[in-house]
């Protein structure tokens, strides 16, 4: 795994088929702390319809031992 760093555009979707229901995720490191603990997004898409348009969008920070906190 690289190390490298992308801007959150160069992300490459993950795709997956559920069913009958193409779902696509882009997960994105956006910002890391002074502590240098990682700010992650991950946004979640299909052609499922959801209550106003609104789809999931999962925010959470990860630390270098590997552990996560919201």
């Amino acid at each position: 795994m690289s190390n490298s760093i992308r801007d959150a555009e160069d992300q490459p979707l993950i795709e997956r088929q559920l069913e009958t229901a193409k779902v696509t995720f882009q997960i994105d490191r956006y910002d890391r702390l002074p502590n240098q603990d990682l700010c992650i997004c991950i946004d979640a898409k299909s052609t499922l319809p959801t209550w106003l348009g609104i789809k999931p969008s999962y925010r959470f920070f990860k630390r270098q031992d590997g552990s996560v906190y919201y």
